[in-house]
């Protein structure tokens, strides 16, 4: 099952926040720890005009990695933080850009899940 408009989120430029989920499979049980093999984020800012979309955040492991990722053991709940070298507004003429979190998971017996977030980072010092 796939969503039609992604999660959004806002944010301060060099803000961190933290995404919770929940996994599960097609018959509705959570994935286990046990048999999740890889959670995986990559970020990217949305194109713009003829500029494409520029890399933040490059397939960054966050399966319990004590620093960017957790999981629980059995209930399928996992949270992900968004630190502030995550949340940096690229183009240097932009006070608000768009970025694009993009989740992958895969787990035994070849399951696999790819979700998306949006990201709107907010230059508040240059607000007037």
């Amino acid at each position: 099952m796939s969503c039609a408009r992604p999660f959004v989120v806002c944010v301060e430029e060099q803000g961190s926040f933290t995404y919770d989920f929940t996994l599960y499979k097609d018959d509705g049980s959570p994935v286990l720890l046990a048999e999740l093999l890889t959670l995986s984020v990559s970020v990217v800012t949305a194109p713009s005009g003829a500029v494409g979309p520029q890399p933040i955040v490059t397939n960054r492991d966050v399966l319990n990695d004590g620093t960017y990722g957790t999981y629980h053991a059995t209930s399928g709940a996992g949270s992900v933080r968004f630190v502030a070298a995550d949340n940096v507004i690229v183009d240097p003429l932009k006070t608000k850009e768009r970025h694009r979190a993009e989740f992958s998971a895969t787990w035994a017996g070849g399951g696999s899940k790819h979700w998306p977030i949006e990201i709107l980072v907010d230059d508040m010092l240059t607000l007037s």
